[in-house]
């Protein structure tokens, strides 16, 4: 326990995070993606009426932003600690918790930035803050089984940055998937992510829970999750060996 929290705040001095000043400086670039869907990019592809919940597409972002970044600067991370992990105390699991963690403190005051901002009910900040807490375990799993990748592929990281920007598009941030009239809105259903937006959507509309659009986003996720303990049970306790 000492050393992750050593490490954090390490990570949080060299992120430039340790005044009030450089932790508000790191949250522009997420802050101002955010609103510009929220305010503009959103309301130009959705059909959204005036009953809308507002912010539902900021927050939807904010989801979005802790899953990638926690998986891409965990893994980015590993690979420039890689020296350090092998001459020393340092752990694997020290790092992605760390870097997840950054990642969650940001995600959360994010959030409660926009509950002030779009009038959230409370009980909707407390589910979204619960539903943020138990993402974080599922991308703790995840980096943690998927990170002797980046030590056996030297182009992991372009993968990942690809995979990542085709979950962007495919992830209902920008849109709602209940705007889309065709079949095609089950195929978002597939990416492995979605029933956190899907829960996130259902806290403020609990009413226009869709069955068959939960179903399916529950089973990709399972699915996904299962595929990588499968895959990757085996090497996650050889990570060594590939640094």
């Amino acid at each position: 326990m000492n050393h992750h929290l050593s490490f954090f705040n390490l990570l949080f001095v060299l992120h430039k995070k340790n005044t009030p000043m450089g932790f508000f400086i790191g949250l522009i670039p997420l802050i101002i993606t955010s609103l510009s869907i929220e305010f503009f990019i959103g309301k130009l592809i959705s059909s959204e009426n005036l009953f809308t919940q507002p912010g539902l597409k900021a927050i939807s972002v904010v989801f979005y932003f802790f899953i990638a970044n926690s998986i891409s600067f965990s893994l980015t991370a590993l690979k420039n600690y890689s020296v350090i992990i092998k001459s020393s105390y340092l752990r694997v699991e020290t790092i992605i918790i760390s870097e997840t963690l950054m990642q969650l403190l940001n995600s959360i005051v994010l959030i409660l930035i926009y509950s002030i901002l779009f009038q959230f009910q409370l009980y909707h900040f407390i589910l979204i803050i619960a539903l943020l807490a138990a993402l974080t375990f599922i991308l703790f799993f995840i980096t943690s089984f998927i990170s002797v990748l980046t030590f056996v592929f030297d182009d992991f990281d372009r993968i990942l940055g690809i995979f990542l920007q085709m979950l962007f598009w495919l992830s209902p941030v920008i849109y709602f998937i209940r705007d889309i009239q065709t079949d095609f809105k089950y195929l978002i259903t597939l990416n492995p992510f979605n029933i956190f937006f899907e829960c996130v959507y259902l806290i403020f509309y609990p009413n226009n829970f869709d069955g068959l659009i939960f179903l399916i986003s529950l089973s990709s996720f399972l699915i996904f999750i299962l595929t990588i303990y499968s895959s990757f049970r085996n090497l996650k306790n050889k990570i060594n060996l590939f640094l």
